[in-house]
């Protein structure tokens, strides 16, 4: 754990408030561009990245652990264990497999049927579900695109042309040696993210998801 987390722990009160979660997301964000670009490993929170893996395809993922099914945190549900179908097998032939898996095959909606009530959090969340967001993890911040992947609502994904987003590269990163209020200097961005983002607006004529589909393949072919 990097010693800059060490900060947030000053006031023990104040940190049980914090959104840990959005954090360590936000941080894995930050990373992936350059693991999928120039390495085979990858750093920040590797548990959130494992279990959507288990909760989307069944490539690879444990067992679910019986009597387990409802439990949190989402970890607990599996008896994970080394899969030799992927341990004895080089990262380049995961990512063959992952390129030609069929995309209809893929759970895109692995909580459906699940009662709020039995995770709180999940329930103050909801109202956040279908908003693009701000991530923030101290000095990084990072936004999740929910246009993207708007099938982990249920819905149909649009083609869309991802340089249209504004986006192009890594996160933004702002790494400060004391204190400081974001305000000051970032008085627009802070306002957004205290309003919750920006909600995505649903397409109801599609159809399904074929041309949004057939462009991804053209551009990372």
């Amino acid at each position: 754990m990097n010693c800059k987390f060490v900060l947030l722990l000053r006031d023990l009160e104040q940190a049980g408030r914090y959104a840990w979660g959005a954090a360590m997301l936000g941080h894995l964000f930050s990373l992936l561009p350059s693991s999928s670009q120039r390495s085979q490993s990858t750093g920040g929170f590797t548990p959130l990245l494992q279990i959507w893996g288990y909760t989307r395809f069944p490539m690879g993922r444990g067992t679910l652990a019986e009597g387990r099914q409802t439990m949190v945190p989402l970890m607990t549900r599996w008896e994970v264990a080394p899969d030799p179908r992927v341990t004895d097998r080089r990262a380049g032939d995961v990512r063959v497999a992952l390129d030609h898996y069929p995309h209809e095959q893929v759970v895109w909606t692995p909580y459906t049927g699940e009662a709020d009530a039995s995770h709180p959090a999940v329930a103050a969340g909801r109202p956040l579900f279908d908003r693009h967001l701000l991530l923030l993890c101290l000095g990084t911040c990072e936004v999740l695109y929910l246009e993207l992947v708007v099938r982990t609502l249920g819905w149909h994904q649009p083609a869309i042309e991802v340089p249209s987003l504004g986006r192009e590269g890594h996160s933004r990163r702002r790494f400060f040696a004391e204190d400081r209020d974001w305000g000051a200097d970032h008085d627009s961005t802070v306002a957004y993210w205290r309003e919750g983002g920006e909600q995505v607006v649903r397409q109801t004529a599609l159809l399904d998801s074929s041309a949004y589909m057939e462009d991804y393949q053209a551009r990372y072919a």
